[in-house]
């Protein structure tokens, strides 16, 4: 759930900056170029000082794991847990387990043992392909996919909001459903993907099979699938890192789906361009765009 609600923030970034883009800066390119620039530029140097106090603090490098868990070295906070490790139980003085104090082993993984696994390479395979459809067929087509379908310029600004609040809403509710699920029905993380992937054929099938004057709805709910979908896999991958492989690598192996995904999405995005360029000229549409 923290991870969901953490990354929700990133999936509003289009919303907001698309709001700031006509409200504040009125459409001015060079302006909003410049302004974003130093909005980042601020955050960064902001970020770079701040972090290391906040990590300096007492208490700060101490252990976290789930709310209420507490360890003998660390009252009230806990060592990274990683879901589905080992577990032991502290025996009572008679030889009896006890069932109140429940200790998890931390997976200890090597950077080396991790690469060498065919689950990473999995996940990144799965997450890069699930992520490329989204933003290399969808999200970044936005443009090109609204004008072939007549959408007014002013109009697609609100498409563009809307998969923003929809990938941040499937953050979260892929969060709230990696917990609940797990600790409920024992319900694996990695097998959230599943109604991710659904949720994205759904939308594309429902491209297909409606009709070309009921295409401008459909492809705004299909942009809300996708956002929804989206928005749910960043939740659920860094998850499913840490319950497969521990916490003492994972912003390695995190970067490596990122990169992973930039592969992907720069080849479905050249493929998916190329068959509108395709159409577009066999169209003979104005300015090189297709219709429909």
């Amino acid at each position: 759930t923290v991870v969901g609600v953490v990354a929700a923030g990133y999936g509003l970034s289009a919303a907001a900056f698309s709001q700031a883009y006509t409200i504040v800066f009125q459409r001015d390119l060079r302006e909003y170029l410049r302004g974003t620039g130093a909005i980042f530029a601020v955050t960064s140097i902001v970020g770079a000082l701040a972090l290391p106090r906040l990590m300096a603090t007492d208490g700060a490098s101490a252990g976290y794991g789930r709310v209420g868990e507490a360890t003998a070295s660390s009252p009230g906070s806990v060592s990274p847990q990683a879901i589905g490790a080992p577990t032991e139980v502290e025996a009572s003085e008679s030889g009896t387990p006890s069932k109140e104090v429940v200790v998890e082993k931390e997976l200890d993984i090597s950077l080396r043992e991790a690469v060498r696994s065919c689950d990473l390479w999995h996940s990144i395979g799965m997450f890069s392909l699930l992520q490329a459809v989204g933003s290399g067929m969808f999200i970044a087509n936005l443009s090109l996919m609204s004008d072939s379908l007549g959408v007014p310029t002013h109009q697609r600004m609100v498409y563009v909001r809307t998969v923003s609040y929809c990938n941040c809403f499937g953050r979260i509710l892929a969060g709230v459903a990696l917990d609940s699920a797990e600790a409920r029905c024992g319900v694996p993380r990695p097998a959230h993907y599943l109604w991710t992937s659904g949720v994205l054929v759904c939308a594309a099938a429902l491209l297909r099979t409606v009709p070309d004057d009921g295409m401008r709805e459909a492809l705004f709910l299909a942009l809300m699938a996708v956002g929804l979908a989206y928005g749910a896999n960043w939740a659920i991958m860094p998850s499913c890192l840490i319950a497969r492989f521990g916490s003492a690598n994972k912003g390695v192996l995190f970067n490596m789906h990122a990169s992973g995904l930039a592969v992907a999405v720069a080849l479905v995005s050249s493929a998916v361009g190329g068959l509108y360029d395709a159409v577009a000229v066999a169209q003979g549409g104005a300015r090189g765009f297709c219709v429909g």
